[in-house]
């Protein structure tokens, strides 16, 4: 039997140059929030749009349910995997801080990000549509510089952070990052994770991402100044991670 020839999947991931532009242009705390958190912390798409305020744990996000079309679905994911929670680097922990305190509604049960129903939901709050949120709030800036909308996905930050972050741990490290139930390479054998070294490999990745970056919203009590952004430029983020494939 001869098997057709079939084109082969594409699965493009961010550049670290690419993620570090895009961080840069977002002025707006509300997207930098949700982007810091879809970028870093490597959510699906129906996870952070149904993060609620008691997800925030101060160095991690529990998921208690998912939000799909505008409906969050609480107790409702993927898998038992995905139940763990997300750990959150020590660089993003500041941008949640400061956007806890500007929402609206900061109880427990309440969205993290919000947007306002319309018809019999007008004025209520509901989970964004992620589509919607990237299509008018993040690509129209990621094309002025040059990013493709095929890169601005959670899939694809989903995918980025895995990539990276196998050059700041072990590859148990990013199954446990991810919260994935098995590892295809290693013969579907799923072994519990050590936190702790999860949250090192994390924090390493984002470290080097975001050292001496400095982000367009203020007051978010981040260090980091003009010369060693240019510095971190200059050396180029490929030399240390090496070439993304």
């Amino acid at each position: 039997m001869t098997m057709p020839l079939t084109k082969p999947v594409e699965k493009p991931v961010m550049s670290l140059e690419q993620i570090l532009s895009l961080l840069g242009a977002i002025a707006d705390l509300h997207d930098l929030c949700l982007m810091h958190v879809g970028i870093f912390s490597g959510p699906r798409a129906s996870e952070v749009m149904g993060f609620q305020c008691k997800s925030w744990k101060g160095d991690s996000l529990m998921p208690y349910g998912t939000a799909y079309e505008g409906q969050f679905y609480k107790g409702r994911l993927k898998s038992k995997a995905s139940r763990a929670p997300m750990p959150v680097h020590e660089p993003v922990r500041p941008v949640i801080e400061a956007w806890r305190k500007l929402c609206r509604d900061p109880s427990p049960e309440a969205l993290m990000f919000p947007t306002f129903g319309r018809g019999e939901r007008k004025g209520e709050a509901v989970p964004r549509e992620a589509k919607n949120f990237l299509e008018w709030r993040i690509r129209p800036i990621a094309r002025k510089l040059g990013i493709p909308d095929s890169l601005v996905t959670f899939q694809v930050m989903r995918r980025s952070m895995g990539t990276h972050l196998q050059n700041h741990g072990t590859l148990k490290d990013t199954q446990g990052a991810l919260r994935h139930a098995s590892i295809t390479t290693t013969g579907n054998v799923y072994v519990h994770v050590v936190e702790e070294s999860v949250m090192r490999a994390v924090n390493s990745h984002a470290t080097s991402v975001l050292d001496g970056w400095t982000p367009a919203v203020e007051g978010l009590g981040l260090r980091g100044s003009e010369h060693q952004e240019v510095h971190a430029r200059k050396r180029g983020v490929r030399k240390q991670f090496g070439e993304v494939r």
